[in-house]
């Protein structure tokens, strides 16, 4: 049997945990050489480019992008081993979940994806990652994030690394805090949902069109609840967005049914287990012992 050179992959490990040569070599204390060699090594042992480098930028093929899941799951399962030999009370380290969110996706929507696991597993850190989509997806390719939770799906040409599902929805809404006793000259916010669709024509009731002025088309679903919970302002927006606030009764909401829900999207590195198993859990409501174990 030929074997892996595990310093060899170790190092390749490092440099895309530490999205370079240089923060890598610092990280284990030897020279960016050193790291150079190890990689190319490894590179030629298995006959495949690994890593796309540029003057500005590098990314794991999508080659690299198998190595390093099980490199992931080598040297996690590395820790654990010296944690449960040397640990006198015999401790497996508590396994953390990374999960990524897109600002907007409402955090007691997050919580319910999330609670299961909570629930099950006392052992497991869940560290939740809130960002811009394009932040988040960087983090995923360099392993930082398990999984992405959004409203958006992964570019094309990120979708031979990356793959999706669909995990939920949400309707649309028109959401304010009066707005039954709304004033004239009422501003209008809305969602970028289709743009063709002119909202006050189609979407709005008849009783408020003559009152409003578009100001804003935005997919910033925050700035859309700032602007909800704004004094004289209605918004189009996603319900997941303003979820806690119709709970708590900040803000009423008209129903709209003439347009499609909103897709909520799990998004992941393909070939990845761990996230696949995450995935699966919160789809099914249900924790997977495979993982969290």
């Amino acid at each position: 049997m030929e074997w892996i050179n595990f310093r060899h992959l170790y190092a390749f490990w490092m440099v895309c945990k530490h999205s370079g040569f240089s923060r890598a070599a610092h990280k284990m204390n030897v020279s960016q050489s050193a790291i150079s060699e190890q990689v190319s090594q490894l590179e030629s042992h298995f006959n495949k480019k690994l890593l796309n480098r540029s003057t500005r930028s590098l990314e794991p093929t999508y080659e690299g992008v198998q190595v390093l899941s099980y490199a992931e799951s080598i040297f996690q399962n590395s820790r654990e081993l010296n944690l449960l030999l040397k640990n006198e009370n015999n401790d497996i380290q508590k396994r953390q979940l990374n999960l990524g969110v897109v600002g907007g996706v409402s955090r007691n929507y997050i919580y319910r994806l999330i609670s299961p696991i909570l629930n099950t597993y006392k052992a497991i850190t869940i560290n939740v990652i809130t960002g811009s989509f394009t932040e988040l997806t960087k983090q995923l390719k360099r392993y930082e994030c398990d999984l992405i939770v959004g409203l958006e799906l992964p570019h094309k040409k990120d979708l031979d690394i990356l793959s999706y599902t669909k995990i939920g929805h949400s309707p649309l809404c028109i959401a304010g805090k009066e707005i039954k006793n709304l004033k004239e000259n009422i501003n209008f916010y809305s969602f970028k949902y289709p743009h063709e669709i002119d909202v006050t024509k189609n979407i709005v009731p008849k009783n408020l069109r003559e009152k409003i002025t578009h100001k804003l088309f935005t997919d910033d679903i925050p700035l859309l609840r700032f602007f909800a919970n704004a004094n004289d302002s209605l918004v189009l927006i996603p319900e997941i967005g303003i979820h806690e606030d119709i709970q708590s009764g900040t803000l009423k909401r008209i129903a709209i049914e003439d347009l499609s829900d909103i897709n909520i999207y799990g998004i992941y590195i393909k070939n990845n287990p761990a996230s696949q198993l995450i995935l699966e859990s919160i789809k099914t409501n249900k924790p997977i012992k495979k993982f969290f174990d």
